[in-house]
């Protein structure tokens, strides 16, 4: 057999035409994915931190989060106060993860993050617990009264 298709009379069968796929379709979504991204770049003014874009910094997160109901100033002395006050170094892997356990409590409860910070701030230094576990007794606090 040399591996040509014949029909039933023995006669060999046309080549069949290859379709042609993804051609135009991945043209399009190309397209698609700029266009959002230019539409996403001109809504936020081209910003790459802020209240519109990604900071390494986690009080600048956490403003952000907080949607800028507090200052700067005002989160970072409550989020250093917490910390140390819990025997945390105070820095900035400290400050995420601080912000990181109390995002993580407050996700499903009707509690602002900022008075839980506030309260852990109060209670750390005299409750001698783990930071996660003031955070916890502070949103289960607030969340009661």
């Amino acid at each position: 057999m040399t591996g040509i298709p014949y029909d039933y009379g023995g006669a060999p069968l046309p080549p069949k035409e290859k379709k042609r796929r993804g051609g135009w379709g991945c043209l399009g979504l190309v397209v698609a994915v700029v266009g959002i991204g230019i539409a996403f770049s001109a809504l936020s003014g081209g910003q790459t931190t802020g209240e519109t874009g990604y900071s390494d910094d986690p009080i600048e997160q956490a403003r952000v989060v907080l949607r800028g109901e507090y200052t700067y100033q005002q989160i970072k002395e409550a989020t250093d106060t917490a910390i140390a006050g819990a025997g945390l170094p105070v820095n900035d892997d400290s400050r995420s993860r601080a912000w990181s356990a109390i995002l993580a409590v407050t996700k499903d409860l009707d509690v602002p993050p900022m008075e839980i910070m506030l309260c852990v701030g109060e209670y750390a230094p005299v409750a001698h617990m783990e930071f996660a576990e003031v955070v916890a007794l502070c949103a289960t606090e607030l969340h009661l009264s």
